[in-house]
């Protein structure tokens, strides 16, 4: 009988020590799983915050973007209400300046009206005054010396740029193609220096300031007609009176919006 409980004993340690080491295992088992998934979680946090450093690396990138381009955005918007205004007020003053010179244009046609039409012709073109003086009108045959009727007229354009003090003109002389032998060296010569005379007579005479005339001259090179014949060489040789638009006040305006 002793031996029978022995043996029970026995059989229920032995029965309670398989399923102790069974549930071990099993423990074992899980732990080990669990450990798997706790380093494949690190892993995965790793790789998580290696992401998080990147896109906040790319987030800093964008920031400094995106105020680069709201700096240039800004910049353009200033460069352009700039360029307004610079428009603007370019244009208001080559109105003011082209309504100025239709009124020369008009006060010129009317002032010199008492003269023939054949000596003085008076043209508005490409925003200038052109009062052109055929020179037999304006000089005995090749001299510089002024005829009576040639003062007249300087008198009335001496007028002129006395009232628009804001423009500026340009004496040019021209001749034909045939050359002269009356003390000239050469066609330039003569047109050159019949063009300093005519700004001698307004500066001198008149008291036209020198700093706003300009004196040239063109000798056969500046034809409006063919020299082929009488008439159309004496439409070349002339003296070409060229008023202009106030050109430095363009060039303060171009100082003031660069």
């Amino acid at each position: 009988m002793k031996i029978i409980s022995l043996t029970i004993v026995v059989l229920a340690l032995h029965t309670t020590s398989c399923s102790t080491n069974k549930i071990s295992d099993q423990n074992n088992s899980k732990i080990s799983e669990l450990n798997s998934e706790l380093s494949e979680s690190i892993r995965l946090n790793a790789l998580l915050k290696d992401s998080i450093v990147r896109l906040n690396e790319k987030s800093d990138e964008y920031k400094k973007a995106a105020d680069l381009c709201y700096v240039a955005l800004e910049n353009a918007k200033e460069s352009r209400e700039l360029n307004a205004r610079r428009f603007s007020a370019l244009s208001d003053c080559l109105y003011e300046q082209g309504d100025t010179l239709q009124q020369i244009k008009r006060d010129a046609v009317k002032a010199l009206s008492m003269f023939d039409n054949s000596n003085i012709e008076v043209k508005y073109r490409n925003g200038m005054v052109f009062i052109s003086v055929q020179d037999e009108f304006m000089f005995p045959g090749g001299s510089t010396s002024i005829n009576p009727g040639g003062k007249k007229a300087l008198a009335i354009v001496a007028g002129i740029l006395s009232k628009y003090q804001n423009v500026t003109a340009i004496v040019v002389g021209n001749t034909d193609t045939i050359d002269t032998h009356k003390g000239y060296r050469d066609n330039w010569s003569l047109s050159t220096e019949r063009a300093n005379t005519v700004v001698r007579h307004l500066t001198s005479d008149y008291g036209v300031n020198p700093a706003r005339l300009v004196s040239a001259g063109r000798s056969k090179f500046n034809p409006v007609a063919s020299n082929s014949g009488i008439k159309g060489r004496a439409q070349n040789r002339r003296i070409d009176i060229v008023i202009n638009p106030d050109l430095n006040e363009l060039w303060l305006l171009s100082q003031k919006y660069p």
